[in-house]
């Protein structure tokens, strides 16, 4: 059913974003990552100056093969910063996707806790453009939230059922994602999916 969707990953330049994004060109899918390239990836990596030399390499290798696998598979790459309307709608009117992936967020709760900004613009205005341009073409909507909406776990495994306690920024600003998507669903009808 994915062969010949076409499917954009916002925020998908990141470990499961790129991971998905070859799946879904495996399975016929035409997919655009579209990802501002700074935090996660090779540009925060080059302006990082505290990591040492031979890690430095050994991530810089890493993240190229990264993206030299999406480009083997046809994944189209764009350099968007998707907390611009105007860069994100401009790759949208472009591209045409069937379905938007929404990823986009610094991948560690701990990071997250040093900028609070960029956590919350990263997370929530990145989303809140996808959900306003979904709105208006009825283009469905994928959030990857995340486990951390539980807050510590009091039992082995968590569901849907359990009381979400989000705590620190990076949960926060998942779960409030979370609110954002229903809200959009259920006022305006954008078709959408979570998961944590």
């Amino acid at each position: 059913s994915l062969k010949g969707q076409k499917v954009m990953l916002v925020g998908g330049a990141g470990f499961i974003g790129h991971n998905l994004a070859l799946e879904l060109a495996r399975l016929g899918s035409s997919v655009m990552v579209v990802d501002n390239q700074v935090v996660n990836n090779l540009s925060g990596l080059v302006a990082n100056s505290d990591i040492e030399a031979v890690r430095h390499r050994v991530y810089m290798n890493f993240l190229l093969s990264r993206y030299e696998l999406m480009r083997g598979l046809g994944v189209e790459l764009r350099n968007v910063d998707a907390r611009l309307m105007s860069d994100l709608s401009s790759a949208v009117k472009d591209f045409q996707p069937n379905q938007i992936v929404h990823l986009s967020a610094i991948s560690s709760a701990v990071e997250a806790r040093k900028n609070p900004g960029l956590c919350f613009d990263l997370q929530l205005i990145t989303l809140r453009n996808v959900l306003e341009l979904s709105r208006e073409r009825r283009t469905p909507v994928m959030f990857l939230s995340s486990s951390t909406v539980y807050g510590d776990f009091e039992k082995p495994t968590v569901n849907e059922t359990d009381r979400p306690q989000p705590r620190g920024i990076y949960a926060n600003a998942k779960y409030m994602g979370e609110r954002l998507v229903r809200t959009y669903a259920q006022q305006h009808g954008v078709p959408s999916v979570i998961i944590r």
